[in-house]
């Protein structure tokens, strides 16, 4: 299991504010998600499913987080997997019951092949539990998983039972991050930010994109990134316009741009930072021209942001913005909105593009009111495909109960920084 930096206390009371929005005798299921199979002996890189994650800390496959609400409270139960001998040779020795119990903070900790038994008995029958809830975080259909496996099977063996789902409930509780939660954020935000550095003092006419991928991924894993974000968007010159762009076999060359958008997890928190930086070292007088464009938009979102403050209406004057610069150069029509993607030229500029946390694109809705403790992107950006390249500037921000906080702000942001950082690399 992952150290996941928050303590069995908090994944507690992550469950006790849960149960305050469940129906009294209900009960609710998480589902920690299944290895995918990538041929005989190998499987995929495992994902827990994120809502199971948040409730319990625990990072395996094949777990399930039962909450029984009786009396205002939840009663936790965890079923973890057993190992057989082949998975002992393979995987080595699992975490111990006791291990669990101390990561989570549940007490009951049985094995999976107890689930069935443990649950139907107590609850459907001497209980009379008739709501079976699902706190599955994923958005995609899964009808083989087992979360939907057994939703399906407790619909056709308990007529009358009443399924739905409270993963809305969790998502909630995700939107704004405890401390700790803002600790791992930070740290990521920190990570990346070594890694974008490292960029500017490394890149040079003549390499590939690739290149570029592998001393960013380098130095996220030489600080204990197990794993990135995203699928990192590392692109050149006219790649630049291609919004997740995943060829990264391009060569760049002088008079290039290079967009790096870039993503280190902590603990399964995520950032998520972009840096547009001139390949030679220096932005031609276009390309500065551009950047600081975008750089003023940002600015311009983040002055008419703060907590309590509504997110609709900050976009106003970073339209105006963008649609001045883009018609003042020709580059779009009088008529031409400024965020159609199929124009050859667009820009991009909403006023908060996605919350962060234990997703690079997390939960939350970017629309209602900012409370402190949320922490989102500003991520505007120009696309030329008529100038062959484009700029996108992205930064994490904290909501304070005192205003914003740019958590990603060390990283060299300003066109001056940049081509300072990018010099220092050639000294």
């Amino acid at each position: 299991m992952e150290e996941p930096g928050i303590a069995a206390e908090e994944f507690a009371a992550r469950r006790e504010a849960l149960a305050e929005e469940l129906p009294e005798g209900s009960l609710a299921l998480a589902f920690s998600g299944q290895t995918v199979p990538m041929w005989d002996e190998v499987d995929y890189p495992f994902e827990v499913d994120r809502n199971f994650y948040y409730l319990t800390g625990v990072d395996a496959p094949n777990c399930v987080l039962a909450l029984l609400k009786l009396g205002g409270v939840a009663h936790a139960t965890l079923f973890v997997p057993r190992s057989s001998q082949y998975e002992l040779t393979y995987f080595g020795k699992p975490p111990a019951i006791g291990d669990y119990q101390a990561l989570t903070g549940i007490q009951n900790v049985m094995y999976q092949e107890n689930f069935r038994t443990a649950i139907e008995l107590p609850c459907f029958t001497v209980l009379g539990v008739r709501k079976v809830l699902s706190l599955d975080a994923s958005q995609v259909p899964r009808p083989r998983s087992a979360s939907n496996q057994y939703l399906r099977y407790l619909r056709d063996s308990f007529p009358g039972m009443e399924l739905g789902s409270a993963a809305d409930k969790v998502f909630k509780l995700r939107e704004v991050k405890s401390p700790a939660e803002q600790a791992l954020l930070r740290k990521a935000v920190g990570i990346t930010g070594e890694g974008l550095r490292e960029l500017m003092h490394t890149v040079r006419p003549g390499m590939c994109e690739y290149e570029v991928h592998a001393i960013f991924d380098y130095v996220a894993m030489r600080r204990g990134c197990r794993r990135n974000g995203i699928v990192l968007d590392i692109s050149s010159g006219p790649n630049n316009n291609v919004l997740h762009y995943d060829g990264r076999g391009r060569q760049m060359g002088e008079g290039d741009l290079l967009l790096a958008d870039v993503a280190c997890t902590c603990g399964h928190y995520s950032s998520d930072v972009t840096r547009t930086m001139p390949v030679s070292g220096r932005f031609t007088s276009e390309q500065r021209h551009w950047y600081e464009v975008v750089l003023r938009v940002q600015e311009s979102i983040l002055s008419h942001l703060g907590p309590g403050m509504p997110v609709a209406g900050a976009n106003a004057e970073a339209r105006k913005i963008l649609a001045s610069e883009l018609r003042g150069a020709g580059l779009i029509g009088p008529d031409q909105p400024i965020n159609v993607t199929s124009a050859r030229n667009w820009a991009g500029a909403n006023p908060g593009d996605h919350h962060i946390g234990l997703l690079v694109h997390d939960v939350g809705m970017i629309g209602g009111v900012l409370e402190p403790g949320m922490v989102f992107t500003s991520e505007p950006g120009v696309y030329l495909k008529d100038l062959g390249f484009g700029i996108r500037l992205e930064d994490d921000v904290l909501v304070t109960d005192e205003g914003l906080e740019l958590l990603s702000g060390g990283i060299p942001r300003t066109p001056d920084q940049i081509e300072a950082a990018m010099a220092e690399g050639r000294a």
